[in-house]
């Protein structure tokens, strides 16, 4: 495996970050996004 590989399986590489993923993190963290919708806590305050 290459430095930047932290971990290879049959259908995904894991690897460290690199220049380009900075701007496709921020496109994919701004609010319009629907998972922000989705994105918990999912129990309403009090409860457990």
């Amino acid at each position: 495996m290459s430095p930047d590989v932290l971990a290879r399986g049959p259908r995904v590489v894991l690897r460290g970050w690199n220049a380009p993923d900075r701007a496709a993190l921020r496109e994919w963290l701004r609010p319009q996004h629907e998972w922000h919708l989705w994105d918990g806590p999912y129990a309403r305050s009090g409860q457990s």
